[in-house]
């Protein structure tokens, strides 16, 4: 039995060692995985369905509102020394004025057809510039209910106070719904002169700050779509 312990006892010294070598290298390899989840390479790839690093967001109506609302600003910033010459300043209250319930419009239909004895086109206009004031004033207005800048005007600049909200002007959508229909009834050199006066009558309304400058805008533009539908009906 002596001989046999002495004999087991290098056997038994080496198995230990052995032991311990395998577990040391276990625990380091066990560490070694645990790292590599933990932090993985920042070159790896993301999985396909994984949430975008910087999704694309539709624009808002605030942030289409915020911006319009800051391009008017600096606008009417940029135009205000023109406010200051006397002589343009009655121009366009002038021409603010006429634009009232289209009245500079009818007058010119009503001139243009007696003149030229077209009756029937006197009252198609008047019908048609009816149907477009229901259509921008009672109409897109109530839609927007956007507020305008001023109630009767920029100060010595005072206009009659409308009751209808700020987008978009109905002075403009008259203006250019009229300037298209007259035009397509007379041609020739007349356009310049329907171009001219409802300019003139457009740009009164951002002159005497009773519109923001994207009111009239969106009028002119709403004005001139609803003339090219209405052309066939001349």
């Amino acid at each position: 039995l002596l001989c046999i312990e002495q004999f087991l006892k290098p056997v038994r010294a080496e198995s230990s060692r052995l032991e311990r070598v395998l577990f040391a290298s276990s625990a380091h390899s066990h560490r070694g995985a645990q790292s590599s989840v933990a932090t993985p390479n920042s070159h790896s790839l993301r999985p396909l369905d994984a949430t975008p690093l910087h999704p694309s967001k539709p624009m808002s109506s605030s942030s289409i509102s915020q911006r319009a609302n800051a391009f008017d600003d600096h606008l009417d910033r940029a135009y205000q020394p023109l406010r200051n010459v006397a002589a343009l300043n009655a121009v366009m209250v002038a021409a603010s004025t006429l634009g009232d319930w289209s009245l500079i419009w009818h007058i010119t239909n009503a001139a243009r057809g007696v003149v030229t004895l077209e009756f029937r086109q006197i009252i198609l206009l008047s019908c048609l510039l009816g149907v477009e004031s229901l259509i921008v004033n009672q109409g897109l207005k109530r839609v927007f209910r956007r507020q305008r800048p001023t109630e009767h005007g920029a100060e010595g600049l005072t206009v009659r106070k409308p009751r209808t909200s700020s987008f978009p002007s109905g002075h403009a959508s008259a203006a250019a719904f009229s300037a298209v229909l007259l035009s397509a009834m007379t041609g020739g050199w007349w356009i310049a002169l329907w171009v001219a006066l409802a300019t003139t009558v457009a740009l009164s309304r951002f002159h005497v700050r009773i519109h923001h400058a994207t009111d009239v805008i969106a009028g002119a533009v709403v004005g001139a779509a609803l003339a090219g539908l209405a052309i066939p009906l001349l």
